[in-house]
């Protein structure tokens, strides 16, 4: 229940993160919600020790304090119990295929349709789970029902080999992938709204399909996809990005109350997303950061 802001703890928030966690605490506080942050934190060599504590104190900074947190890693039993019922049902199944022969047999697809996410071959689609046995690492893909050759097939997994005697793979060399924890996470958390990037907007029909196998009858979160903050030459910034961070910010002078204003005033909803898909810092901030540090 709630409104449920996903941030990953692999550094500090930049400005367009800032201003995404912003427009979930407000979007949380206008629908009466509770705000729920849940901290992504299943890539395990990409989480920065004390990211989620300087990211709790930056919004904390901007008068954001959530009303529940959660670690997403601490639902990794729950995400292999899904993942090992999708197997026996059949619902996933084992890929070794490497990325040159999926782009390969991609190129043979005439008719492959054009999409913002990564398409596949098909190439394992009917293939046996002993058949894979000798590779040292498989990928799993979720099967799709909007295409039969398999191109819309996705990965949800990967895994250490499979087990001749059993079949299936060790659970100590299982690493969900994002879309299949996110999904699962997003169900269970029986969520009003998911507030996230407009750049996040193509995995959403994957997410879905995995929540209506989950549970063909369950209410799937309503998704609020928010502009995408690039620098002024329309590159996306990212947490290494210089001058976009929170301290950075007021060290150049601007103060939280003045962030917080200019969120406001350049957020404008269009149903489930902004009326842009991308916003310059000069649009964000009223000006270029010009200014050295």
């Amino acid at each position: 229940m709630g409104v449920r802001f996903a941030p990953s703890p692999t550094g500090t928030f930049h400005l367009g993160n800032l201003r995404t966690a912003w427009v979930s605490h407000h979007l949380a506080r206008e629908l009466d919600l509770p705000w729920v942050l849940r901290f992504e934190d299943i890539d395990v060599p990409r989480v920065v020790a004390g990211a989620m504590e300087n990211q709790l104190s930056d919004m904390k900074a901007l008068g954001m304090v959530a009303s529940g947190v959660r670690i997403q890693s601490e639902s990794r039993a729950r995400h292999w119990e899904l993942f090992l019922r999708a197997i026996h049902e059949g619902q996933v199944y084992p890929c070794t295929c490497s990325r040159r022969e999926v782009l390969k047999d991609l190129d043979a697809i005439a008719s492959a349709p054009h999409q913002n996410i990564s398409l596949y071959s098909g190439r394992c689609r009917n293939g046996s789970r002993s058949s894979v046995a000798r590779h040292e690492t498989v990928a799993w893909r979720f099967r799709s029902v909007d295409d039969p050759r398999g191109t819309l097939d996705f990965v949800v997994a990967r895994t250490t080999s499979i087990s001749e005697p059993t079949g299936l793979p060790d659970e100590e060399g299982y690493v969900p992938a994002y879309n299949w924890a996110c999904a699962i996470d997003d169900l269970d958390g029986s969520y009003e709204l998911i507030v996230r990037c407009i750049d996040l907007l193509p995995v959403a029909p994957q997410q879905h399909a995995i929540q209506k196998w989950m549970n063909p009858h369950a209410r799937v979160p309503a998704i609020f996809h928010t502009a995408l903050v690039v620098d002024d030459g329309g590159r996306r910034l990212e947490k290494r990005t210089r001058g976009v961070t929170l301290s950075e910010l007021l060290d150049r002078g601007y103060s939280a109350d003045a962030l917080v204003a200019r969120f406001r005033a350049s957020f404008r909803p269009n149903l489930s997303r902004e009326a842009t898909e991308q916003i310059t810092i000069s649009e964000l901030l009223g000006e270029p950061l010009i200014r050295p540090l």
